[in-house]
């Protein structure tokens, strides 16, 4: 009995040594791996890195050629001041001023920017700020209402074949008659000595109240 006591502590040392070493050995593979995870994840990090300054550079190449065309298009066909005269149905549009931050309610005026930027009559970024090309309309029409004559001024490039190319762009509803050359002050809100309205509505909406508008709807003519 008394030497199976010595054998069973050798033991019991034995497997708490064992189990010592095992947990030392088990943070020892947990230290090697971080150090394998960390040493993956430097190259994947630069390779990010790398591909952050490269979409940076191409952006800013982007951006240097996008000003670049810029400058020679407003070196060949440089800004002038005219006046625009319009002609379109408002069905389907919230108005003739644009909102600016607004895309929801479409304008004449949304429509009218953006068929100036892509003939390249003003920059992009003009129709963001339409302080920069001098923008001023004769007047303003309402939800639905159209109009015959409307006159914008504001600073275009005078390209070729101007008129042309800008309705190439506008939609069927919508249409520039002619182009004027104007002097630097003119303004067609201010400068405007005349505004005509035309309303069109039936008759029968000046009849007394008791009137039967069934029964004059089904008269022939």
């Amino acid at each position: 009995m008394f030497k199976i006591r010595p054998l069973l502590s050798a033991l019991i040392n034995q497997r708490r040594t064992l189990e010592r070493n095992g947990g030392l050995y088990n943070f020892l593979c947990m230290m090697s791996e971080a150090s394998r995870d960390e040493q993956t994840a430097k190259p994947l990090k630069r390779s990010n890195e790398e591909n952050e300054d490269s979409a940076e550079r191409a952006q800013d190449a982007k951006r240097i050629k996008a000003e670049g065309e810029q400058a020679e298009d407003e070196k060949k066909y440089p800004k002038k001041k005219v006046a625009l005269l319009l002609a379109y149905s408002g069905k389907g549009y919230y108005g003739m001023q644009r909102n600016p931050g607004t895309t929801q309610f479409r304008t004449i005026e949304d429509d009218l920017v953006t068929a100036l930027i892509k003939s390249g009559c003003i920059p992009e970024n003009h129709g963001d700020e339409m302080k920069k090309m001098s923008f001023q309309r004769c007047a303003r029409t309402d939800k639905g209402v159209s109009a015959a004559g409307q006159v914008v001024s504001l600073k275009v490039r005078l390209i070729e074949d101007i008129v042309e190319k800008i309705n190439g762009h506008l939609p069927p509803q919508i249409k520039v008659l002619g182009l004027k050359r104007v002097t630097q002050s003119f303004n067609s809100k201010n400068n405007c000595d005349a505004r005509t309205y035309s309303y069109m509505l039936p008759t029968v909406a000046f009849s007394p109240k008791d009137y039967d508008t069934w029964e004059y709807s089904s008269l022939s003519p």
